[in-house]
């Protein structure tokens, strides 16, 4: 479990790559459903996208959503520290 990961996480968020492509495999899902008539296939795209995109949005502001528990504790316990 843990070199998968660090396959996929890399300071508290899904890797740049992962993202691009999650994203783009959404887009991508959804055109083809769309096309054809296949709603669910539309639906599960635009899943697939809000994930790449949300976790891209997360990278930009800063925020960290699969940090480690020790790791945010260890910063709080530092805060506390005078």
């Amino acid at each position: 479990m843990k070199l998968t990961f660090g396959i996929v996480i890399r300071d508290g968020n899904i890797k740049r790559w992962i993202r691009n492509v999650l994203a783009l495999t959404g887009s991508a899902l959804i055109l083809i459903g769309l096309k054809y008539d296949i709603y669910l296939m539309a639906l599960l795209g635009a899943v697939v996208g809000a994930i790449g995109m949300y976790a891209s949005q997360a990278a930009a502001v800063g925020v960290k959503p699969f940090e480690s528990w020790q790791s945010k504790r260890n910063r709080e316990d530092d805060g506390n520290c005078k």
